[in-house]
């Protein structure tokens, strides 16, 4: 290992784990319960949007307005479906088990990001 390396950040979203295809069902279920259908193709294109430009967005492919309050609704409804487990992106796994075994025997500092809140 190049001993230049002193540190490895990780994202966590979508990197080491797979929080899209929650936040999709999120967006699916506030939708559908109003009528609209989101497809995977279309939510695919707004990753990475804040919820209220998604949900801007979506206003625009139906021609119509939504409160605005549905993007607390799709958080509130994330965080619940959070809680039954999230999927590991596996093969970070293995990345992240081997960066583990060099922090030990190099010093190697590891870290997550994540622009994620704390609450929920």
């Amino acid at each position: 290992m190049n001993s230049a390396i002193k540190a490895i950040i990780f994202d966590c979203d979508g990197v080491l784990v797979d929080t899209e295809e929650l936040k999709f069902q999120a967006w699916e279920k506030v939708l559908q319960s109003r009528g609209i259908f989101l497809s995977p193709e279309r939510y695919q294109s707004l990753i990475g949007q804040t919820g209220l430009s998604m949900l801007s967005q979506i206003e625009k492919d139906h021609g119509i307005s939504l409160d605005p309050q549905i993007v607390d609704e799709k958080n509130e409804l994330y965080w619940a479906i959070q809680k039954n487990g999230i999927r590991a992106i596996g093969p970070l796994v293995e990345v992240v088990e081997w960066a583990n075994r060099q922090s030990g025997k190099q010093r190697l500092l590891l870290g997550v990001a994540t622009s994620s809140s704390r609450s929920g």
